[in-house]
């Protein structure tokens, strides 16, 4: 009897060894396992996870050719053609005829344009979203009605009133065609 007792105090610390070890690999895999005691269900969780993980491979992708899936959907969203007019606000750039904007990111890379301010143009979604979050600074005065001292406020306004038009109609477009191949103006 004895050496029965002895057996199950060994099975029970192994199984509690394998338990802790399966836990710490699955908590490595990002697989949240709580208070599970069951090896088994702890298994099939890591099972599943690596199921997912041999997914992308079945389908015959390699990591880089699935970065580049990837970032080609980024890259077509950003690079999305938006017709705008846009108008300086700030002070600086209302004497200018266009701006240089430089934008980019992993997944695109560098954009540079030069765009004419006061005209209707095509740009990038990209370059639309940069233009948006540009500000300029303005100081308000205003003076304290008990020590009656200048004081000075910033405030943060738009630099570009940005308005999004419609996009090109057919017979726009094949007017706009034909122009640009009297001028030459295309290849």
């Amino acid at each position: 009897m004895p050496e029965e007792s002895i057996e199950q105090e060994q099975s029970a610390e192994e199984k509690a060894m394998l338990l802790a070890d399966i836990k710490l690999t699955a908590t490595n895999m990002g697989i949240k396992v709580g208070n599970v005691k069951s090896i088994e269900k702890i298994q099939e969780m890591i099972d599943a996870k690596n199921a997912e993980a041999d997914e992308p491979k079945k389908a015959g992708l390699s990591l880089d050719q699935l970065k580049r899936v990837r970032y080609a959907g980024v890259r077509k969203k950003a690079m999305k053609l938006v017709r705008v007019h846009i108008a300086a606000l700030s002070p600086f750039e209302r004497q200018l005829k266009n701006i240089t904007i430089d934008v980019g990111n992993k997944a695109v890379g560098r954009i540079s344009r030069v765009i004419p301010l006061n005209t209707d143009w095509h740009v990038e979604q990209m370059v639309l979203d940069a233009l948006r979050a540009k500000r300029f600074r303005s100081k308000k005065e205003t003076t304290d009605p008990t020590t009656r001292r200048k004081m000075f406020t910033n405030t943060f306004s738009p630099s570009y009133g940005i308005a999004v038009l419609d996009d090109l109609t057919k017979s726009e477009l094949a007017e706009l065609r034909a122009s640009q191949a009297a001028r030459h103006s295309i290849d």
